[in-house]
């Protein structure tokens, strides 16, 4: 299965040309509107979700802490239901995109664990690197809500 792990701006640019499943990340505390995604009949299905990374190190003292700040931590509860739905609409696809603001931590995290979960066909460890700064907070909650087996 193709692997497309963008970045918000990449993902309103990126045709599909496969039957493909869309998953956008977005922040909590996003002001300004989401860029459209093209039309396009090789969408199988579009979904959307709200997380923030949450950093764990510690902060500085008079630092104020992400999770003062009102910040969206991925629930297991989401991500049993973001695996129960690629599990239910994956069928048949060709291609996974997934897209966060930057592509950088919360896009490659979900890609990273949906390739381990679902035998995607990708090098774990080659993801890994590639995208060395994946939300490993978010990539583990995924993978401690697979545990459950609900899919």
């Amino acid at each position: 299965m193709d692997l497309h792990i963008l970045s918000e701006i990449e993902a309103s640019n990126f045709k599909p040309i496969k039957l493909t499943y869309a998953i956008r990340i977005y922040s909590s505390t996003r002001e300004d509107a989401p860029l459209e995604l093209k039309k396009s009949p090789w969408y199988k299905r579009i979904v959307e979700y709200t997380f923030d990374v949450i950093d764990d190190e510690p902060c500085e003292p008079g630092q104020v802490s992400l999770c003062d700040t009102g910040t969206v931590e991925l629930s297991e509860s989401v991500a049993r239901d973001l695996i129960m739905d690629f599990s239910r609409h994956s069928n048949g696809i060709e291609a996974l995109m997934v897209h966060c603001k930057a592509g950088k931590e919360r896009s490659p995290a979900v890609a990273i664990a949906l390739n381990e979960l679902f035998g995607l066909g990708h090098n774990r460890e080659e993801l890994k690197t590639k995208f060395e700064h994946f939300d490993c907070k978010a990539y583990e909650t995924i993978l401690r809500a697979s545990a459950k087996r609900l899919y």
